[in-house]
């Protein structure tokens, strides 16, 4: 009884949330053109793809990388005359459209509706805005219309696989890169207090310049941090089965983000050896089979790759203790080492397309003080 009340005396804090830069609106923007072809659909809505031919301001944070500068991506746009935030060319986006009656009919606690949870949920993914995670621009709730929309970055390759139940083992090369940046997505979101909680690779899209970006946050969660430094269990159990780490199986409050790193790791099991290990008639006997086998590891030994052996072996650790974090795994020597530089530059060295990737810290450094200064400032 004395360690319940000490751990309930425990005092609890939010993570410092960051600022979104998700907009809100009561309207469509005519801007952003026409509703096209059908992307996907859900238990609650579908996404669209559109497509407008002329200028659509987005939010600043996707035509700078911090501080307000413009970013590389945008160089051409900037030079043309285009303000910050307006992309001057035929712009395509994603739009969620969601019922609206069927959300707000859905209660969620004593006082929230699957609507609150959607319009959440479109704010964390904004929150965690980073090259390795889908943008949402803008939220709009239209009092004259059954549909609530989120409207979002088009990744026009899609995400890495469909919902096909077989599939071709990918290349190593290709493992090494959808792991790299989804552990980077990870690590972005988890410093900003969110738990994804449905990592699998038809949540991983292929985004331009090489990228990958993790994607739809319907199964997000805000976690806090206690005063000690650990975290408050999540009570929402992780939304695919099969991705589910063995914890979480049971039920209860388990850590999300070393279940999101769990998901992570089967995630890329499944693109090294071309099929799902936890795959089962349904939910409760892929549960069993989780709780009561490990993961087979002989398709990955095969690979005589020593270093991704133990990389997947720490981050698919049935004791959540042992497991690595995200930040932890990207420094894995299984990355080389040009990968865990590109994964710490500041957005300021993004931002002059520096790349100290060869050269050594000292010449990073060299270079950083020749453009801002001794004292770090321009």
């Amino acid at each position: 009884m004395g360690a319940c009340a000490s751990m309930a005396r425990k005092r609890r804090v939010r993570f410092a949330r960051t600022s979104s830069t998700l907009r809100k609106s009561t309207e469509m923007s005519d801007a952003y053109g026409e509703r096209g072809r059908l992307l996907g659909r859900g238990a609650f809505g579908e996404v669209f793809l559109y497509e407008s031919g002329r200028n659509v301001v987005v939010p600043n944070d996707d035509a700078t990388d911090g501080g307000g500068k413009a970013s590389m991506r945008d160089g051409n746009a900037m030079k043309r005359g285009a303000s910050v935030g307006e992309v001057s060319k035929s712009q395509l986006v994603a739009v969620k459209e969601m019922d609206k009656r069927k959300l707000a009919n859905v209660r969620v606690g004593r006082e929230r509706t699957l609507l609150d949870e959607a319009e959440e949920e479109s704010e964390m993914q904004s929150e965690c805005a980073c090259e390795n995670v889908v943008r949402a621009y803008e939220w709009v709730n239209d009092v004259k219309e059954n549909r609530a929309r989120l409207v979002m970055e088009y990744c026009p390759e899609g995400s890495v696989l469909d919902e096909e139940e077989t599939f071709e083992r990918f290349r190593a090369d290709d493992v090494k890169a959808i792991a790299r940046d989804l552990f980077r997505a990870l690590r972005t979101c988890h410093e900003r207090g969110v738990a994804h909680l449905d990592v699998k690779p038809q949540n991983v899209f292929v985004g331009g310049g090489g990228l990958y970006k993790l994607g739809d946050f319907g199964c997000a969660v805000r976690v806090t941090r206690r005063r000690d430094g650990t975290y408050e269990p999540v009570g929402k159990t992780p939304g695919t089965p099969a991705f589910t780490a063995p914890e979480c199986c049971d039920g209860e409050p388990c850590d999300g983000f070393k279940a999101d790193v769990w998901a992570a790791g089967m995630t890329i099991h499944a693109l090294a050896t071309g099929k799902y290990f936890y795959q089962a008639d349904s939910a409760w006997e892929t549960y069993q089979k989780i709780l009561e086998t490990r993961v087979d590891m002989s398709e990955i030994e095969a690979t005589e790759d020593e270093l991704f052996i133990d990389f997947l072996r720490q981050i698919l650790q049935r004791c959540p203790e042992k497991r690595l974090t995200a930040k932890q795994a990207l420094k894995h020597p299984w990355f080389p080492i040009e990968m865990q530089c590109a994964a710490s530059l500041t957005p300021a060295t993004r931002v002059l397309g520096f790349q100290p990737l060869r050269r050594g810290a000292r010449h990073a450094r060299r270079v950083l003080r020749n453009v801002f200064g001794r004292g770090g400032k321009r």
